[in-house]
Parts: C-alpha cells; structure tokens; sequence
C-alpha cells in the first residue's frame, strides 16, 4: 500500500499488560514513522479495556499499566513534541458521541463484525456485556471524533474500519442534508476548477471503491478557494451523503502484518509465547531455547529444513543476512544443532531488545514526567474532540445551553 499523503493519523492500544516485540514491530514502528510527517493522535484505550471484563477481575490495575505503555511507547520513539498522547477516558466526548451512533446504528451492523461474531462462539450469552456489542462503535466514535484521515491497522481489524466508514456515510446522510442540500452541493461544485473531473472521481470511489479518485477528488477540494462548510458539502459529495460533518478514515494496514511468537502461532500474551519489548535476554532466552524445532531433527546429526522450523521466522525477523544465511546452510547440513541456532537468534533479538530497554531507563525513573506528558495530551485531545462535538450537537439539533 502506498504511504498517504500528510494528515491526520489516529491510533490506540489496550492498557492490558506489557508490549511485546510485536507490539513494537508491527505497530510503533509504524507509529514511529507516521509521525515525522503527519498530525497523530495515539491514545490508551483503557475504556476498550473494560469490554471484555478484563479488568474487573483485577481494578485498580488500569493507571498504573497505562503509565507503562506510555513509557514504553516513549521507548519506542513516540515524540510527545509532534504526537498526541492521551488516555481515552480522560475525554467524555468519545462516550457522548458513541451514545448518538449506537442511535443511528442499526443492531445487525454491530453484530456482524467478526471481532464480536468469533467471539460469541466461545462465550455463552450471559457472558457477552453489551458493552462488548458496543465496541465497534466506540471505536469509531474514537476515530471520527478527531476526523483521522488514516487509521494505521492490521488486516484483522479492517472490517472496524470499513465499519467506522459507514457509521460516518450514515451520520452524513441523516443530519447533513439541510434544506436546499443539493442545490446548495450544486454551488460549490460549480467553483471548482474543473467539476467535470471532480465528479468522475466521485463516481469511480462510489461505484468502484477507487482509493486513488477518492485522494485526487479531496486533492482539488483542498486546492479550491472555499470556506470550511463549503469544503464540508464537497466532502459529503465524495462519500454520496450529505455534508461531511464526521469523517470516512481510510485504512492504513501496517507493513508487518504479525510477529510469530515463541511456538509458531502468533505473538501473544494470552498464549504465553512472546517476549516482552523491555524485557532482558536472562528474561527470555531460557523460553526461546525451549523452542520447538523441525521435527526431522532428530538427532543433532540430521539434517533439517529451516522452512519447517517455528525458529526460522524469528530469524528473518532480527537476523542478518550473514545469520540466517549460516542458519539456513548449517540447518540443511547439520553442521549446526538448534541450540546454536536459538543462541544466535538470542544475541539478534538482544541487539534489538536493548536500545529500546536503555530509552525507557530515564522514563521509568521518572514516572511523573510521563504522567505530565499524558495530562499535556488530555488537554491538546479534549480541544480537539470540542470542535467535533459542537457540530455534531448543532447537526443533531440538541440544546446547547
């Protein structure tokens, strides 16, 4: 996928327990690379947190695994000088606004997303909180409340975008067609500099999904000489709703879909086979030397094949070409045994692991410089989340008194 052109990038994690070197790899290194070019918002989802009732088995958790990620985010390069940081419950606008969507949400909508459907399957119905029905939503509102141009996801997580799109195209067409809409849209295309063009892209990203009209079609309305609620209705024209008061973000899928974790299966803390992103090689090397290996290696004299070895991915991952191509050769050949290969692996994951471990020493030894710098990010989040929620007050007709 090409990278977006500058604007603003929204994104969030679950305060529920330590990072992994997935976390690291496959989403704040991304977050890292965002931000030297765009308007980014990351925020701690600790209310997302609650949705499956994980903290409730053990409250008064949330604070403090909230200032660790953020430490560890800081460790990983997040500048608080050119990002957002924020926790989402310090905002109450996020709540108001996933509230008037679940108004408009149709209940077959929530229940198809497959995060909620594969997890009924495993849950029985007393089990399943609204709340978690809910989450989809609240997402969204998280999402569209700061109009986020880009939303950085692994392939998994599409269908909450594509969901957070249609709650948006829903909200536009109910309450952004005022009276004379149309004629009043008809104007502000007319001032375009070339409206022919304009409206063929509308049309190739409507019928089509044109990714490419889409950005060429926002493109001219950035470059037109017209005031913001004009912008709006041009906006609203793109989607074929009506004025564009909360924003369709578009998916930015990160460029490593998924860390391989210590048995093969995908990194994880549920499945107890990751390793933590500030965690020491004495932590973790004794769970990586434990490895499972290619099961034709019988005998430290039998050749292998790296292809069918759970170590192999991880070596591809924080190897050199040097490394792997002496795994590899040594593996076929049976010139090296796997306990050779998961030391070298360990001194590779090692020269990863410690610069981020030395960046976060100064911020663990001073906590309170990484709560100033989330309370500075509450403050800079609710400003932004004001301005969307007047317009949606004012658009929905509610008393702002």
């Amino acid at each position: 996928m090409p990278e977006p052109a500058a604007g603003r990038v929204l994104s969030g994690m679950r305060p529920t327990g330590h990072l992994h070197l997935g976390h690291h790899l496959c989403v704040l290194s991304q977050w890292q690379q965002l931000q030297r070019a765009n308007e980014c918002f990351f925020f701690v989802a600790d209310w997302h947190a609650l949705t499956t009732g994980g903290a409730a088995d053990a409250p008064g958790q949330l604070t403090g695994q909230s200032l660790a990620m953020v430490t560890a985010w800081l460790a990983a390069g997040i500048d608080p000088d050119r990002s957002v940081i924020y926790v989402q419950s310090a905002l109450r606008e996020p709540a108001e606004l996933a509230l008037l969507l679940a108004m408009i949400c149709p209940l077959p909508w929530a229940e198809r997303v497959p995060t909620f459907r594969d997890y009924c399957t495993s849950k029985s119905r007393d089990e399943i909180s609204v709340g978690f029905l809910g989450y989809p939503i609240l997402q969204a509102a998280d999402i569209l409340m700061h109009s986020a141009d880009h939303v950085p996801v692994g392939e998994d997580q599409l269908p909450h975008i594509e969901f957070a799109r249609e709650l948006a195209r829903r909200f536009n067409e109910l309450f952004g067609k005022d009276a004379g809409w149309q004629e009043q849209s008809d104007a502000c295309a007319a001032k375009l500099s070339d409206q022919a063009a304009f409206d063929d892209c509308c049309r190739r990203y409507q019928q089509g999904g044109d990714e490419q009209a889409r950005h060429q079609a926002i493109e001219m309305i950035a470059q037109a000489q017209l005031g913001g609620e004009q912008k709006q209705r041009l906006a609203g024209r793109i989607e074929g709703s009506g004025r564009e008061i909360l924003k369709p973000p578009a998916p930015l899928v990160a460029p490593v879909a998924k860390m391989p974790g210590l048995d093969g299966r995908k990194m994880s803390k549920s499945y107890g086979n990751d390793i933590g992103m500030l965690e020491p090689r004495s932590s973790f090397e004794p769970r990586l030397l434990k490895m499972p290996t290619d099961p034709a290696r019988v005998r430290r004299t039998d050749p292998g094949d790296p292809k069918k070895c759970p170590v192999w991915p991880l070596h591809e991952i924080f190897s050199d070409a040097k490394t792997c191509s002496w795994v590899e050769d040594g593996c076929k050949s049976a010139a090296i045994g796997c306990r050779d290969c998961k030391a070298a692996l360990a001194d590779h994951v090692e020269r990863h692991s410690a610069p981020l471990i030395e960046r976060s020493e100064p911020w663990l030894a001073q906590p309170q410089r990484v709560a100033q710098i989330i309370e500075q990010g509450n403050a800079r989040a609710k400003d932004s989340a004001a301005k969307t929620m007047t317009e949606v007050r004012q658009a929905v007709g509610l008393c702002s008194l």
